[in-house]
């Protein structure tokens, strides 16, 4: 057995203590009586108490105060295997990973605001199956299509702009075509794709739009960046920024609407552009689920919930003890008249039965 809320398992420690209260409570109530009467005038005058009452109740409330404490703990046992289904759609990021999601033109780093739009999505998603594939020059599949949203998210997290790559570049077309191969039902799938839309390697972009169009796969487009841009820095052997060129000439890299505007509109999908960091609040993204596919996840393990048990061992305890507080005094009963008392009654009642033999006879 384990307990969800390990730490408050220690307030067991609370019933012996409890217990030790009432123990003072029933020995003070003693001593009052002492002090008002002595026993025999008590078992003239009240009823008695049955001498197991105290120790029992004592016994009663302190287990179901244990009991209580326990379950407040959320103890968890056994064994209990499921299999997890839901009706949803299918959805892939593709995740630019190139170096022109380093710069900051947007009020944070272009991958920040990219992983932080794709967590929201995520998570306002519970029941679709989603996968991530990364591209730079080429594409790769970070996480698959999953309803472990859990995992995704920890797949998520450990994404960064893969700076040694060995396919420098911005492919998405790629990536597109790569992420129609990779999904597993053939209704209500989604591409949500994050670029800055500088397309500079693989087939193109409107090429594998059109792939997505025929199997009937709509891209969303997330454009992050600035129109105006901003020039790429690279960090040298010390790690320090250093600026790009290109032919002698600064690298700046732009936010390219009308190529991310294109895909999305191929395949009736929709576009939207992020150029500042405010504007990554604004992004909801409304997929078309006008076809869902039901997904199994196979069987899921869980312990099962113990505390309703410890629950109701309680209240009988309480249950208990309050029939015992019912029944707990013994019915007084009449006291015995000493004998003293009835002969007396008798010699009266003799002498006015003489008195008035008497009388009569004279």
């Amino acid at each position: 057995m384990i307990f969800q809320n390990d730490k408050l398992i220690f307030l067991v420690l609370l019933a012996p203590v409890i217990g030790w209260w009432l123990w003072r409570f029933f020995e003070k109530r003693m001593e009052s009586r002492r002090r008002f009467a002595e026993d025999k005038l008590w078992n003239l005058i009240a009823p008695r108490e049955h001498r197991w009452v105290p120790i029992t109740r004592i016994m009663l409330m302190s287990l179901a105060f244990a009991c209580l404490f326990v379950a407040v703990a959320r103890p968890k046992g056994g064994q209990i295997q499921e299999e997890t289904s839901s009706t949803g759609i299918e959805i892939f990021f593709l995740m630019d990973l190139s170096k022109s999601m380093m710069v900051e033109d947007v009020g944070a780093s272009r991958i920040l605001i990219q992983k932080k739009v794709a967590e929201a999505i995520i998570k306002s998603n519970p029941n679709d199956k989603v996968g991530i594939i990364g591209f730079t020059g080429e594409p790769y599949v970070i996480c698959p299509l999953t309803l472990d949203h859990a995992t995704l998210l920890t797949f998520l997290e450990n994404v960064d702009v893969d700076e040694n790559s060995i396919h420098p570049g911005t492919g998405y077309g790629d990536a597109i075509e790569l992420a129609i191969r990779r999904f597993q039902g053939t209704e209500g799938r989604a591409i949500v794709l994050f670029s800055d839309g500088e397309n500079n390697k693989g087939v193109r972009p409107e090429k594998a739009a059109r792939d997505a169009l025929r199997e009937a796969v709509k891209i969303f487009s997330i454009g992050i960046g600035t129109e105006t841009g901003t020039r790429l820095f690279e960090r040298d052997f010390f790690q320090r920024p250093v600026p790009r060129t290109y032919r002698g000439e600064p690298v700046i890299v732009k936010l390219d609407k009308a190529s991310l505007k294109e895909v999305a509109s191929i395949t009736n999908g929709k576009s939207y552009f992020i150029e500042s960091v405010r504007g990554a609040q604004d992004v909801f993204v409304d997929f078309d689920r006008s076809s869902k596919a039901i997904f199994k996840s196979g069987l899921s393990a869980h312990k099962k919930e113990l505390a309703g048990y410890f629950i109701f061992v309680a209240a009988l305890l309480m249950i208990g003890d309050s029939l015992v507080s019912t029944f707990r005094l013994i019915p007084r009963k009449r006291p015995d008249i000493p004998s003293f008392v009835s002969n007396n009654n008798a010699r009266r009642k003799k002498e006015k039965t003489s008195k008035v033999t008497t009388e009569s006879t004279k």
